[in-house]
């Protein structure tokens, strides 16, 4: 009997350098902004994984199943999204433009210019109920879900658990620069107690905004400081996409 599967699809928003130098206008050049494209398949030579703008017509293919599989369809949490045919290995879809919402990345960025855990650069954007796990390294501007946050931005309900956090230049465990502080909504968030202070320049706990509120390992793989404190939603579904269990960190109900 064939085994049926599906493939999935999820993004994570990031964000070009643009260099600039004399702009009259108090508020820089919009930044590029491309979205990460993920093809998650069990397939052999499954494509279109990539960075792409919005707008973008982006193939898929899923690559062919291991034996004794056959392809089911494509899925995907990512609102926006549609596929000229769901059912077919391969297809094609629209990069929509998106907040970036219940997402989160385990991986280390060793960057030489602006990095974060979840995008460098946020312009006029969002990111909540969003966490980052690995370690953050940049020669310029690093932090614990945004490197920097370029326009007047919404940083919400999102976790720093990153262990260490290095900048030549600023650092932040939330964010590593913030252009427009009084601007921008970067609130109720948490960061890892005992995260790598000293490699941040200038680390003062009592700023809120830049750094997160304190909460210990324990606190960060326990439920209820997502669900109560942040307001994750926990269950089976794209509107309660949030799993978790003993002793680990959250992950997506399709995992």
């Amino acid at each position: 009997m064939n085994k049926l599967f599906k493939l999935t699809l999820y993004f994570l928003a990031l964000f070009a350098l643009t260099i600039f130098t004399g702009c009259p206008d108090p508020k820089p050049p919009t930044p590029q902004t491309t979205y990460a494209v993920t093809v998650s398949s069990a397939g052999m030579g499954a494509s279109g994984g990539g960075n792409y703008a919005a707008g973008t017509n982006v193939s898929i293919n899923a690559g062919m199943p291991p034996a004794g599989q056959q392809f089911k369809n494509w899925t995907t949490a990512s609102a926006g999204v549609s596929f000229t045919n769901a059912n077919n290995a391969s297809t094609t879809f629209v990069m929509p433009s998106n907040s970036v919402i219940d997402s989160y990345s385990t991986s280390s960025y060793p960057g030489s210019s602006v990095s974060g855990g979840i995008a460098g650069y946020v312009w006029d954007g969002a990111i909540t109920r969003s966490y980052s796990s690995g370690n953050i390294t940049s020669s310029s501007t690093s932090g614990g879900i945004a490197g920097s946050s370029e326009g007047y931005d919404s940083i919400t309900a999102c976790a720093a658990i990153n262990a260490t956090i290095n900048a030549g230049d600023d650092a932040g465990r939330i964010a590593g620069y913030i252009y427009y502080p009084e601007s921008s909504e970067i609130s109720n968030n948490f960061a890892l107690t005992g995260m790598a202070a000293g490699s941040i320049a200038g680390f003062n706990a009592g700023d809120i905004q830049s750094h997160g509120i304190n909460k210990t390992d324990a606190a960060l793989k326990t439920q209820s400081t997502y669900s109560s404190d942040l307001g994750w939603k926990f269950g089976t579904s794209d509107a309660s996409p949030w799993r978790m269990a003993s002793g680990v960190y959250p992950f997506l109900y399709w995992e």
